[in-house]
């Protein structure tokens, strides 16, 4: 029985190996036709040579190219792959250029800047434990300001500093000269000009209704934030000392020059803490004790910023409090550092010059690949249009475009900002508005990041040229509709599973308290 039984199986085993040899010669019989195979005449004929020159064909059928016509200089085939050598060299070299730049752009030090100014200003321990995240009601949020701000934002006196002689001139002729500060105790940080204060108010019984029930008692509601709540209204009385007045009345982000955060616009009830450090507390004080936060505060953003002049690197904090209309109150950091080059060209230092020459080269780069891809429009035509390939490459020029554009524009609204001018920038009592430059430093850089990925998921199609990578090509190539279609499908069940995440746990646990964040 044993004996019978291991006969079956080698018989049905060499029986299922034979049948599978089968289905594969079959299979091989049935593949997609060559089409190069197809022209092969036509590319004989000398008046149709030039019109197949730099036809995606070859590109889509490489392994197919007739590899004897190669050796005639003549060939529509040697035209082609000479076209592909240059284009791949070309590619090549673009790809290394974009990475160094890509490199300078992004130092190591960009990131350890930031995180410094993280812990620095949200009072992070050892443990990870952040003294921000104390701040959970009215009375805390006053005396974080009082305990922990202050003393992290005076830590030099302003009036011994002498980093820089800024001048102020007067109407009546008497000149003064100011100085940044440092800030924190290793003196690695300097203190660009004062540090701006704005919150967001919304009106009485806007957004919201008092119950019916309790109405006699509370008559008005306080809801939450957003444009057709938002209150611009003056709310100063009286008693409000006239220094303070400014701080009641409602400025638009033009006139604050500041940027919108976390879905708060720039403008806002605002005030400004310059070099002193006893006014600054007598300032803070007042506005506590003359109610500038109340029921009507739904938000209150600190705007500073500070360079590191060791690393030239300029570091932009956003401290918001929200003051939710449940009675909540909770604070959030968030710290934007990009180099000094960024906002100013400049070629006084090997870095900066190397930045500003990769930024020519990449200028040439896509001003030549700009050129090519009309040049093979206009001679293959609509032929151009039926390689995938090509996509990516209209894509790869909308987002350097793009770049470039929003550059242009960090560069012209430094040059038009009078705060940011050179023998300006620094003073102590004036507000830096490099919040509402970061916007743009970092829309540039996340679509420099997404260039970045394009360009080198475009390395795909020149690995065809290699044996050992062609079949992986192949395979993408015809798969990638496929695999989108199924991104998708990804994207829904994820989308899915937050909404049920959301609404099982949004009233219990913050990670789920959004359908975003869950």
């Amino acid at each position: 029985f044993s004996d019978d039984f291991h006969y079956v199986v080698r018989k049905n085993s060499l029986d299922w190996v034979e049948q599978m040899v089968e289905e594969a010669k079959e299979a091989a019989n049935d593949q997609e036709p060559n089409q190069l195979e197809a022209l092969r005449e036509i590319f004989e004929e000398e008046s149709r040579k030039s019109y197949y020159t730099g036809d995606p064909r070859f590109w889509r059928n490489f392994e197919h190219i007739n590899i004897k016509n190669v050796y005639n200089a003549n060939s529509v085939e040697f035209k082609n792959l000479k076209l592909m050598f240059i284009e791949t060299v070309f590619f090549i070299f673009a790809l290394t250029i974009l990475t160094l730049f890509i490199y300078e752009v992004k130092h190591p030090a960009v990131f350890q800047c930031r995180q410094e100014q993280y812990k620095y200003w949200s009072g992070c321990d050892e443990s990870g434990h952040c003294k921000l995240d104390d701040v959970r009601d009215m009375e805390s949020f006053w005396n974080w300001t009082r305990y922990e701000f202050i003393p992290n934002l005076y830590t030099h006196d302003a009036y011994a500093a002498d980093l820089a002689d800024i001048v102020s001139s007067w109407d009546h002729g008497f000149d003064r000269t100011y100085s940044p500060r440092y800030v924190g105790s290793a003196e690695n940080t300097i203190m660009l000009g004062n540090v701006q204060i704005r919150q967001q108010r919304v009106e009485a019984n806007k957004g919201c209704s008092p119950s019916a029930r309790f109405q006699h008692a509370f008559a008005d509601c306080y809801g939450a934030y957003n444009s057709d709540t938002q209150s611009t209204s003056t709310f100063s009385t009286r008693a409000t000392p006239k220094y303070l007045l400014n701080s009641y009345e409602y400025q638009t982000d033009d006139q604050l020059k500041a940027a919108s955060v976390d879905g708060y616009p720039g403008g806002g009830f605002a005030v400004e803490l310059g070099m002193d450090e006893a006014m600054t507390r007598t300032t803070l004080s007042d506005l506590h004790a003359w109610s500038w936060c109340d029921r009507s505060t739904r938000a209150v953003v600190f705007d500073l910023s500070v360079l590191n002049p060791n690393v030239n690197v300029i570091t932009n904090n956003i401290i918001l409090c929200e003051f939710f209309a449940t009675g909540a109150v909770g604070c959030k950091q968030f710290a934007n550092s990009a180099r000094t080059l960024v906002f100013v060209p400049s070629i006084s230092r090997a870095e900066e010059l190397s930045v500003f020459l990769y930024q020519v080269a990449l200028l040439v780069i896509f001003c030549v690949m700009i050129g090519w891809i009309g040049w093979l429009i206009s001679k293959i035509k609509f032929r151009f249009f039926t390689y995938g390939w090509n996509y990516v490459d209209f894509a790869i020029l909308i987002l350097f475009l793009t770049i470039l554009i929003i550059r242009i524009g960090i560069y012209t609204a430094v040059a038009a900002e009078p705060n940011l001018a050179v023998d300006v920038i620094g003073h102590p009592m004036k507000f830096m508005p490099f919040s509402r430059i970061m916007e743009n430093v970092l829309a540039s850089q996340q679509l420099l990041a997404f260039l970045g990925f394009i360009v080198y998921i475009k390395s795909v199609k020149y690995l065809s040229i290699f044996r050992f990578f062609r079949v992986m090509v192949r395979v993408i190539e015809k798969c990638a509709m496929e695999i989108s279609w199924f991104a998708v499908l990804l994207v829904l069940v994820f989308f899915a599973f937050a909404l049920a995440f959301f609404v099982r746990f949004g009233d219990q646990d913050e990670n789920f308290s959004t359908v975003m964040s869950s």
